[in-house]
């Protein structure tokens, strides 16, 4: 999959780096890998360097700077799914883009599944706080 991302000389093309939003979905993928897999842990080094050299630049606008050091401090997928889901959330309401709609159910499912916790926690309890 990653050799698509590689020019004819076998270093991965240039006009990656422009991508900041493709490279950070492109960071998590590596980190999947199996000792042995060589483009994944090339693909790796190469999009950790570029990431961090634009996050240093300061070149990355918020909210997505705020995901790229996120990401480069703890992947998504070394993380808790469900704080990763959470962190998601919040930056993505901060998101000039984004759906309103999407974003309220994200905010009640947090709040349903926050109450539903307390309520069994109650419950088992014996009904003491």
């Amino acid at each position: 999959m990653f050799s698509k991302f590689k020019d004819n000389e076998g270093n991965f093309k240039k006009s990656l780096i422009s991508d900041m939003e493709g490279l950070l979905e492109l960071y998590e993928a590596p980190h999947l890998c199996v000792h042995g897999e060589d483009i994944l842990e090339e693909a790796l080094a190469f999009i950790t360097t570029h990431l961090g050299l634009e996050k240093a630049a300061g070149t990355i606008e918020y909210p997505l700077s705020a995901s790229v050091s996120h990401a480069l401090y703890r992947p998504n997928r070394k993380s808790l799914p469900r704080l990763e889901a959470r962190r998601f959330v919040s930056i993505y309401g901060e998101n000039a883009s984004h759906d309103n709609m999407l974003l309220k159910f994200a905010e009640l499912d947090f709040s349903l599944k926050g109450l539903i916790k307390a309520n069994v926690g109650f419950v088992s309890g014996g009904g003491k706080i």
